[in-house]
């Protein structure tokens, strides 16, 4: 069993129009969180569990990887899910040089990306099914580093009519 709750009917209603939406986009890759939300989200955008695993092992087990530095009341401290998220996206950065992916993933996730690819927490709600895009450049050197940027953050216009959540990280269950 996957971890968390799955989708809603709304959470279904929301993956579909981000579906929609992004049919008309190139990727030339897709991962997913293991999450179980994540996952449905990413199935009903075109990508199964199974193709995730087999096309892209790696990157599929380092999303999937179980949380090392479990907190309180809390799936895994934040600075383990800052370092976590740094680490996946660099890793899917190196693989996909110059390309254009796309990863289902979560608000926790995204709340951390934003502040290390804009260096501030972004104090707006990270809406359920809205479209996040950053760019991490290679910078060369000894060793070489990245380069991140927040390229458009919080896009929902798709969702127009669907019925969006104020909140996806601890906006709860109910989308």
């Amino acid at each position: 069993m996957l971890p968390g709750p799955g989708l809603t009917e709304r959470g279904r209603r929301q993956a579909d129009a981000l579906g929609r939406h992004l049919a008309t986009q190139h990727f030339d890759a897709i991962y997913s969180s293991d999450l179980l939300r994540a996952t449905e989200t990413a199935d009903t955008i075109g990508l199964t569990r199974r193709e995730a695993a087999q096309l892209h092992p790696e990157a599929f087990a380092s999303l999937s990887a179980p949380v090392q530095d479990p907190g309180e009341g809390f799936p895994e401290s934040l600075e383990s899910l800052e370092a976590r998220s740094e680490n996946v996206l660099q890793r899917l950065a190196a693989r996909h040089p110059g390309q254009r992916i796309l990863v289902v993933c979560h608000g926790g996730f995204l709340s951390v990306t934003h502040m290390r690819a804009a260096g501030f927490h972004n104090r707006e709600k990270n809406v359920n099914a809205s479209i996040n895009s950053i760019r991490i450049e290679v910078v060369p050197g000894t060793p070489p580093t990245n380069r991140w940027a927040v390229v458009r953050w919080g896009e929902e216009g798709h969702l127009a009519g669907v019925g969006a959540l104020a909140s996806a990280f601890g906006g709860g269950t109910e989308g």
